[in-house]
């Protein structure tokens, strides 16, 4: 009796997985669009958004009629916007000259300084910084899907790793306090504050390419939908990241990865016992 049950239960087991290999397939196509990315609101950068693109291929293996599995091959650019402020205080190089005056005429002029770390003048200069990362990543989305007649939903998670990070930041400088006096009129004036604070009311911008500070491994959560036409599809879906895509904060608020993607793709079914083309399915 026992071995009457096991024979009809392999007898089904086998039947089904039969039946379901006649219905599943592997398609394989490429994908392209582009992405939004929110970047933080700054004066200095204006944009809300930064406009990527991303495209790669496209994995697919069809469960059944309605359920599919996709693993997709991505890159993708991104941007990241940043700014802060921070502030020191500036001796200025008349301490300098202060210092080297007394061994140079062999007159002490320590009584000038008004300080036990030998400073004279102490000045508190601002600096705003203002700049964005340019990256390039490669991602790596996993999902799930499901489908109804064109429609098609779903979800999972993904994995993205950075290749390029460019890094550009413009440095504002400011001495208030040199800004008391409006000395536009005198021109030797500004010459001699210049000379003396060269970081007064200057703009600097550095070009870097380098991963530091940068988080090199992204993962995170995947929600999207699809429409069919056959094989053609066209595709909305949204990344959320989990980590700051920066490794040190220094007591910033999160910031981590959040991408809208928009675009186009086609799926060619190589595999199958059917000999039917099986429509995309995401």
């Amino acid at each position: 009796m026992k071995i009457k049950i096991f024979l009809l239960g392999l007898f089904f087991t086998t039947h089904l997985t039969n039946a379901n290999a006649q219905k599943s397939s592997l398609t394989l196509g490429p994908e392209i669009g582009t992405l939004l990315e929110p970047l933080r609101s700054t004066e200095a950068l204006g944009n809300h958004f930064h406009l990527g693109i991303n495209g790669g291929l496209h994995l697919k293996y069809d469960v059944s009629s309605n359920f599919s599995v996709s693993f997709r091959t991505l890159a993708s650019t991104r941007k990241k916007s940043f700014f802060y402020e921070s502030s020191f205080r500036e001796e200025g190089r008349i301490n300098e000259w202060i210092k080297s005056f007394g061994p140079t005429f062999g007159v002490d002029t320590n009584f000038l300084l008004l300080d036990t770390n030998g400073s004279f003048i102490k000045i508190t200069t601002y600096n705003k910084y203002n700049g964005s990362h340019k990256q390039l990543f490669i991602d790596f989305p996993l999902t799930a899907n499901y489908k109804y007649q064109n429609f098609s939903v779903y979800g999972g998670f993904y994995l993205s790793l950075l290749l390029r990070n460019e890094t550009v930041t413009e440095t504002y400088s400011e001495t208030p306090a040199l800004d008391l006096i409006n000395t536009d009129s005198f021109p030797e004036i500004n010459l001699i504050i210049k000379l003396l604070f060269p970081n007064h009311r200057q703009t600097e911008v550095n070009y870097n390419v380098s991963k530091t500070n940068i988080l090199t491994v992204d993962y995170g959560l995947l929600l999207g939908t699809s429409y069919h036409v056959n094989q053609l599809y066209f595709y909305a879906r949204y990344m959320m990241g989990i980590p700051d895509y920066r490794t040190e904060t220094n007591g910033d608020e999160k910031y981590a990865n959040h991408l809208i993607q928009f675009g186009i793709g086609f799926n060619f079914p190589f595999s199958g016992n059917t000999g039917k083309s099986v429509p995309s399915l995401e």
